[in-house]
């Protein structure tokens, strides 16, 4: 199960550093990949520096926890290609705000973002063995 909404304005922290997070917003909830929540939060709304400062550490805690939680033959690298397949998926948030006549204030950074991201993970390399995308 995914949230499919999973930014920052979805989670509620504690006060006490001994209780749990809480995730809200959920009616856009679904199955699908959970890299898919991850690149929705990291990749369609941070900027490059950002996430060259954090992107790969979060996904390898992710990775730890899912490991310490007991799923079984995945490996970072399995993640990290989810992780770059979701990136295909988040090119529709952007247009989907757009089709509905939601302001470019929104769904333009969104797109850049995006596509900064696409870009900087060469996730073309998943579907396209063209030199040119190396």
């Amino acid at each position: 199960m995914i949230h499919n909404d999973s930014h920052f304005w979805n989670f509620l922290f504690p006060k006490k550093n001994n209780d749990f997070i809480k995730i809200i917003d959920w009616q856009c909830y679904g199955v699908g990949l959970g890299a898919r929540d991850l690149s929705y939060m990291i990749a369609l709304h941070w900027y490059p520096s950002r996430r060259k400062k954090y992107e790969m550490e979060l996904l390898k805690r992710y990775h730890k926890v899912l490991l310490e939680n007991n799923i079984k033959n995945f490996s970072f690298n399995d993640l990290l290609f989810d992780y770059k397949l979701s990136m295909f998926d988040i090119f529709f948030v952007p247009i989907r705000y757009w089709s509905v006549k939601i302001g470019a204030w929104l769904w333009w950074p969104h797109l850049e973002r995006a596509i900064l991201a696409f870009e900087d993970l060469n996730c073309w390399n998943i579907i396209c063995k063209d030199p040119a995308h190396n």
